[in-house]
């Protein structure tokens, strides 16, 4: 799994912490 698309899931469960999720 890319870097990309484990942001892209976390965003996608978590639009919240999105931001947190992605550092």
């Amino acid at each position: 799994m890319e870097v990309s698309e484990w942001r892209s899931t976390c965003a996608s469960i978590y639009t919240d912490l999105s931001e947190a999720c992605g550092r």
